[in-house]
């Protein structure tokens, strides 16, 4: 079994070389278009997200500044931005 599939199970393992190499064990991820008002990602890719114990909400983002806060307060992510390109 390589190092990478191994490394699924524990926090430690070995690189390619045989130095010890440690593994994330959350995945970050980013929304954009996680407006609060019955869109396709409140109804299925936010809750996807919220209930999967490997994943981190990391950031929403909408085209408005107070929507995109309350999305990031509805579903815990660390930021939210208006704009994608920030």
């Amino acid at each position: 079994m390589s190092s990478i599939l191994k490394s699924r199970y524990r926090d430690v393992d070995m690189d390619f070389w045989g130095k010890e190499a440690t593994w994330q064990t959350r995945f970050g991820w980013a929304c954009i278009g996680a407006s609060v008002t019955g869109t396709w990602s409140t109804r299925s890719h936010l809750p996807a997200v919220q209930a999967n114990p490997d994943v981190e909400l990391t950031a929403v983002c909408t085209t408005k500044a107070d929507s995109a806060e309350a999305a990031r307060q509805a579903y815990g992510a660390r930021l939210a931005f208006n704009d994608y390109q920030k």
